[in-house]
């Protein structure tokens, strides 16, 4: 929706850091994240499916439409503008009023975040370049500590936005992205089991599909990794 897109554009230039994003993410971006969060199936267990970072619910907004009659949805955004626009869809459009007792809206940083219980999926749209390589590490640690046994942790980045940036970024960012950038590479191919290219997007971006074992620890002391990225 163009006011979104008004939205998103004046977040990213205030809030840089934790927005990272120029749009809202487009629908075949969100199909592809909501890829391990199908819609409910005769018989099914109720699920537990968390968004960090919904922004302004382009993504959520296809959540909601697979959430089950049991089915829980929680959201986690620290950016007051965001929190404050899916309060206000949730209150007023149809289909999110429909399944507002099933999903709750926390204003707050993920690392804050205390669930009742753990999910089955975690989705996010959280701007990991633009954070430390410890920041990064901890994003993904809480994935794994919130995730049920054989749960899933998707999310997105734009397609060779790092190799970009070390090479024709500004020259101050290029040793924090190449720091990231060593620890993300090792550190996906062990956890990320399912990668897809989203090119119908602004810009195109690379999801990744994550599963972390039992005990899973994000190690920030391992080999060096080349930097010819996706």
């Amino acid at each position: 929706m163009p006011g979104d897109r008004r939205l998103f554009w004046r977040q990213f230039r205030s809030q840089f850091h934790t927005t990272g994003a120029v749009a809202p993410s487009s629908r075949w971006l969100a199909k592809e994240l909501c890829r391990y969060a199908p819609p409910p199936t005769a018989g099914a267990p109720p699920r537990r499916w968390l968004e960090a970072g919904p922004g302004s619910g382009s993504v959520t907004d296809r959540l909601i439409r697979r959430l089950g009659p049991a089915d829980r949805l929680d959201l986690v955004e620290i950016n007051a503008a965001f929190v404050a626009t899916l309060q206000e869809r949730l209150a007023t459009a149809p289909h999110w009023r429909a399944v507002a007792p099933r999903v709750r809206v926390f204003h707050q940083p993920l690392e804050d975040f205390a669930p009742e219980a753990p999910y089955d999926a975690v989705v996010a749209g959280l701007p990991l370049n633009n954070f430390t390589v410890g920041e990064v590490a901890a994003v993904l640690q809480r994935f794994a500590d919130l995730l049920t046994p054989g749960g899933s942790a998707s999310y997105f980045e734009y397609l060779a936005v790092r190799w970009l940036k070390i090479r024709v970024g500004a020259k101050q960012a290029r040793p924090r992205l190449i720091e990231l950038d060593r620890f993300l590479r090792p550190t996906l191919s062990e956890v990320s089991f399912d990668r897809r290219r989203v090119w119908w997007n602004l810009p195109p971006a690379v999801v990744h599909h994550c599963r972390f074992p039992a005990g899973w620890r994000a190690c920030m002391d391992g080999p060096p990794a080349p930097s010819d990225l996706t």
